[in-house]
């Protein structure tokens, strides 16, 4: 359980890191552009279970941990097996303490479907797909402006011609964003986010609850 606490921070941060960088704020695309993304199956508004069965085998999914040494150097990567069934009950037991959202880390490495592919992060709110990140160990890009730009045309997004190697870029088309960034030291350099706006729908519930408890505290408050 602390292992999958564990993930769950992670991943949640991970996607923090997204939500925090700087976005373009043209409506460039729409949400339809978005929504039709798929990423060998893997696309926003799939069902909990729905999602997870495609990364399933045996029962079983493959979490990865990653880390990064105090030092310097490659990411370090850890497996963890879980149990699928168990998995999905606490994942929803989190969620009802979180305001509806969960997360997972889950490895494809040896996959045939996710071949190329290294791991994904998952997040899930109210038991849809809302976040999704794809770390890539293949094509060996030259620079982030190539990767940037072959998935921009192979996805229909727009780049903008100011465009810098920088990372992460990302581009915000309706209620999503979808970024891209390079990580100079995880095996998987390169990655694709599609996101809805979770962030802003998190604060909002997280505000609606403390309000909720201030008013019972108010209440309940005896001089």
């Amino acid at each position: 359980m602390k292992n999958l606490l564990s993930i769950l921070l992670l991943t949640f941060s991970t996607f923090s890191v997204f939500g925090q960088d700087a976005v373009n704020k043209t409506p460039l695309c729409t949400n339809q552009t978005v929504e039709k993304i798929s990423s060998r199956g893997v696309r926003l508004g799939m069902p909990l279970q729905e999602t997870l069965n495609l990364f399933a085998a045996d029962n079983k999914l493959t979490a990865v941990k990653v880390s990064y040494p105090e030092n310097g150097g490659a990411a370090i990567t850890s497996i963890i097996e879980m149990d699928f069934q168990p998995t999905i009950e606490r994942s929803q037991e989190y969620a009802k303490k979180n305001f509806g959202y969960s997360s997972f880390a889950l490895s494809v490495k040896n996959k045939t479907n996710f071949e190329g592919i290294s791991h994904y992060y998952l997040g899930f709110l109210d038991n849809r797909l809302t976040y999704f990140s794809v770390h890539y160990l293949k094509p060996k890009w030259e620079s982030q402006n190539e990767f940037v730009k072959t998935l921009s045309e192979i996805l229909n997004l727009p780049v903008q011609e100011n465009f810098s190697n920088n990372s992460p870029y990302s581009v915000k088309c309706g209620d999503f964003t979808v970024g891209f960034r390079t990580d100079y030291i995880d095996e998987a350099r390169y990655s694709m986010s599609v996101s809805a706006n979770v962030d802003e729908i998190l604060t909002q519930r997280r505000k609606k609850a403390e309000d909720e408890q201030k008013e019972k505290d108010i209440k309940a408050f005896r001089p």
